[in-house]
């Protein structure tokens, strides 16, 4: 006669564990504070042998608010972003003074798309989309990450862990 057995105890979840952490990259804001620089000293040539050296000073001020203004932008987009993985979610968080996160399950990962532009591509950047079944955020961008490909990669890899654990326990 056979004998019932009963079922062996669900194993626990693990814990949350980081895998990656990102930002959006400063290679994009140093490549167009560089560009800037360029036009700013092609412009002056331009205007030093026009008029020679009347109204330095001003052109000078100028010059410096108009590059600062480059430098600054590209830090408050480095600050305002923030990218988190980990073994159950992906984490977004965006703002300087009113931080907001987003966190995506990644048992709801239904598909990423990387986007590389011409300029970012040039530099090693991409953004990463990561498509998802969730109602009220079915995308998040990571915007300007270095090596896309390969954060694309971890993000597919967690998501097909994710999916295929035996048990998941929340």
């Amino acid at each position: 006669m056979s004998q019932l057995t009963q079922p062996a105890p669900a194993p626990a979840d693990k814990p949350e564990e980081e895998i990656w952490r990102g930002r959006p990259s400063l290679r994009l804001p140093g490549l167009h504070l560089g560009l800037a620089v360029l036009v700013v000293v092609a412009v002056d040539a331009v205007i030093w042998l026009v008029a020679g050296s009347a109204g330095l000073l001003p052109r000078m001020i100028l010059y410096a608010v108009l590059l600062s203004g480059v430098a600054v932008r590209g830090l408050i987009a480095q600050w305002s972003e923030s990218y988190r993985l980990s073994n159950k979610y992906l984490y977004v968080e965006r703002g300087i003074l009113n931080r907001v996160t987003d966190q995506v399950d990644m048992r709801r990962f239904r598909d990423l798309r990387v986007r590389k532009m011409l300029i970012p591509r040039i530099v090693g950047c991409g953004d990463v989309v990561v498509i998802s079944t969730d109602v009220t955020h079915s995308e998040q961008a990571l915007r300007d990450v270095t090596n896309p490909d390969h954060v694309a990669s971890m993000i597919r890899q967690v998501a097909e862990s994710r999916r295929t654990s035996i048990v998941d326990v929340e």
